[in-house]
């Protein structure tokens, strides 16, 4: 008999013949199974001759047994040589009695080489197989031969096993298990002289092989989802970490799932999948850092994911890289209704032209489409009807630029910095106030390549590092040592967005809410005798809508503005020289943001004029003029104010009369940068204000 067991590659049809052969080894002693691999050999006419030795190493250990494994180990070539002849003679179109005549010459020929001490004479074919038969059946065992695999044939290899299948079947206690995939073999079939291209004719000549056909059924959602679980179990236990679940409590396995083609996978394409996502882990992984994760460079779920798009795609996979802008930038989170409908057919086109070119299956596109959104939801929209969960944002997501591209390197990209690695630094400088004297900061500070992804990392990453450790003593430090790394470049141009802006601010607060009001206080005042004003109060405006009055930040940033109130004093009052980033033009926006500081400063102007005869207006205003670089002139030039800044020194109803000027100054040089000078160019934006004419400085 011939059995045929069929699914589609991967199913676990090798799976399935093994214990099928353990079953009969443990559970039937009549049963003798033997496997025949038709890829022992690459002769198609030597199949026959493998097949009578695969028989012959199934015969029991006793006499009967020998002797029926010498008569089929004389008759293996025999047969081989027969059937040669044979096969060319189909092939000539010509099956007369020539060529019948040329294979039993060779049948016997090939006998008599290979008989040993089996006396071989010259019987009709017919006669000496049904020799072999009588003394199987004599033998009275059960022989199962297994041949795996039989899809992965050339369609002439194919057509030999079936030939010899069928003329083998006729031994007494021989069966026979096929293994294939039904519509592969289908297909090899019609390619042949046998079917001529009809598919059916092929299909049919199947049915007539094989007796007893059984099909493996797809694998089941509940043993998918085991074996996945079973795969992640594993790789979260070698490479140390836990993928847990969602904010909602929807697993990630779950997640993953959602994402997948599940009537489409098998054991084997899940057992491929997970072989390569423990392979990129492993990768990424930082060999020469005891306790490094994989996780603390990628995430998980996209890893899987973006693995499986590999495999199952691998022209839109190496298509991504390409993308990388559109990918990352998130156009479909702000777009309107229709502006998402567009986008969606725009990507759904470009997918379609990577997976399925000639338009023969919308299926494949639809699936490759389903798994992009999933990695890339802020650029992607979600397709109409399409209700499935997707991964929350995380940390190390392909979606963000600065770790897209760790998805590609199978490796650790040359350009990158490990985020473990400016973890750790950032442990070690706020517990001990210090940066390391291999400071990876120090490396890449000024380093064009690197640098932003430095200063990114460094941003992102101290607020989750502040939360891990229980000791801020040394915050107040660490926000000095880490302020000390930055370039001339940067601090000669802060601003509230700046990387060590931003950090500097999270570790007062650390300071503020670890140890109190007066540690933090201690810590700006540190900072500020350090790096003087511009640079503190860069600090401090990151946090503008946190400090406001009465609260234990405003406190601790009290000496701050009492600098600030100082030097703006100072510049109104006392210097006369002309700077093009003087205080005024440095604070005073700032100050303005500072509730009461104005009013300090305009109370503590008042009182000073007072005691020394009176407010100079002009003056003031002088020291409001600012400098700047002039493309009229192709030198510094001498530029206006706001007159809104001179009131709120000194209120428009206490402006002197007797000194408001009557008239323009004509012939003013704005390139003369004298005090003399600006002091007529104030009193000319002074007349132009009170007269509310176009401004003239001329």
């Amino acid at each position: 008999m011939v059995f045929g067991l069929s699914g589609a590659w991967g199913a676990g049809k090798t799976s399935t013949l093994h214990l099928i052969k353990n079953a009969l080894d443990e559970n039937h002693d009549e049963w003798n199974v033997v496997f025949f691999t038709p890829w022992a050999v690459n002769d198609p006419y030597a199949l026959a001759e493998e097949f009578y030795r695969t028989i012959a190493a199934a015969m029991p250990e006793n006499d009967k047994g020998e002797h029926a494994k010498k008569m089929l180990n004389a008759a293996a070539p025999a047969l081989a040589a027969g059937a040669k002849a044979i096969f060319h003679g189909v092939l000539n179109r010509y099956l007369g009695e020539g060529t019948t005549q040329e294979a039993a010459q060779a049948f016997f020929d090939a006998a008599a080489d290979s008989a040993g001490d089996i006396r071989v004479e010259e019987d009709p074919f017919a006669k000496r197989f049904e020799g072999i038969g009588k003394v199987l059946t004599e033998l009275d065992i059960q022989v199962l031969v297994v041949v795996d695999d039989i899809d992965r044939l050339h369609h002439d290899e194919l057509l030999a096993v079936m030939k010899a299948v069928r003329l083998l079947g006729r031994f007494d206690g021989v069966h026979y298990l096929l293994s294939y995939d039904t519509q592969t073999v289908t297909d090899v079939l019609t390619r042949s002289d046998l079917a001529n291209g009809n598919a059916r004719r092929a299909e049919q000549y199947l049915e007539k092989i094989v007796q007893y056909p059984f099909e493996l059924p797809p694998i089941q959602l509940l043993h998918l989802r085991r074996e996945f679980d079973r795969q992640l179990s594993t790789l979260a236990r070698r490479g140390g970490f836990n993928l847990g679940s969602r904010d909602d409590g929807t697993l990630h396995l779950d997640v993953i799932l959602e994402q997948l083609p599940l009537d489409s996978l098998t054991l084997r394409t899940v057992h491929r999948l997970f072989a390569q996502v423990d392979m990129v882990l492993s990768l990424v992984t930082d060999k020469s850092s005891e306790g490094s994760c994989a996780t603390d460079e990628i995430d998980v779920v996209d890893t899987v994911l973006i693995t499986y798009l590999r495999l199952e795609y691998p022209q839109l996979y190496r298509s991504l890289r390409s993308w990388k802008r559109d990918l990352t930038q998130g156009k479909a989170a702000s777009a309107t209704l229709q502006e998402r409908t567009d986008l969606a057919d725009q990507w759904r086109a470009k997918v379609a032209t990577a997976v399925d070119p000639d338009g023969k299956n919308e299926d494949t596109t639809s699936r490759a489409y389903t798994l992009l959104r999933a990695l890339f939801a802020p650029a992607i929209p979600r397709p109409q009807n399409d209700y499935r969960v997707i991964p929350d944002p995380a940390s190390f997501q392909i979606r963000s630029s600065d770790y897209f591209d760790r998805y590609f390197a199978f490796g650790f990209p040359a350009t990158d910095l490990r985020d473990a690695a400016v973890r750790a630094e950032l442990i070690e400088l706020i517990s001990t106030g210090k940066l390391p004297e291999a400071s990876l900061i120090h490396s890449h500070v000024a380093n064009a390549e690197t640098a932003p992804l430095l200063r990114t990392k460094v941003r992102t990453i101290i607020g989750d590092v502040l939360d891990e450790i229980g000791d801020v003593t040394h915050s107040g430090e660490a926000a000095i040592a880490l302020t000390r790394a930055i370039t001339d470049k940067e601090r000669q141009q802060p601003h509230r967005d700046a990387w060590w802006a931003v950090a500097a601010f999270q570790l007062w607060v650390a300071a503020n809410v670890g140890i109190g009001q007066e540690a933090a206080q201690d810590a700006i005042t540190a900072y500020l005798d350090d790096f003087e004003t511009d640079i503190t109060i860069t600090v401090l405006d990151v946090g503008r809508g946190q400090i406001t009055p009465g609260t234990s930040l405003w406190i601790a940033s009290e000496p701050v503005r009492d600098r600030v109130h100082s030097e703006l004093v100072a510049a109104l009052l006392d210097d006369r020289d002309l700077t093009e980033h003087g205080p005024l033009a440095r604070y005073w926006y700032w100050a303005s943001q500072q509730e009461g500081l104005i009013d300090r400063v305009r109370e503590t102007v008042r009182q000073r004029s007072t005691a020394t005869g009176g407010v100079d207006l002009l003056d003031l205003a002088a020291r409001l003029v600012t400098v700047g670089h002039s493309l009229d002139f192709e030198q510094e030039a001498l530029q206006g104010f706001d007159i809104e800044t001179l009131i709120a020194i000194v209120p428009f109803n206490d402006w002197p009369a007797d000194q408001l000027p009557d008239q323009l100054i004509a012939g003013i040089d704005v390139t003369d940068l004298s005090y003399r000078n600006r002091r007529d160019f104030a009193a000319n934006v002074v007349f132009n204000a009170l007269h509310k004419q176009p401004s003239s400085t001329r």
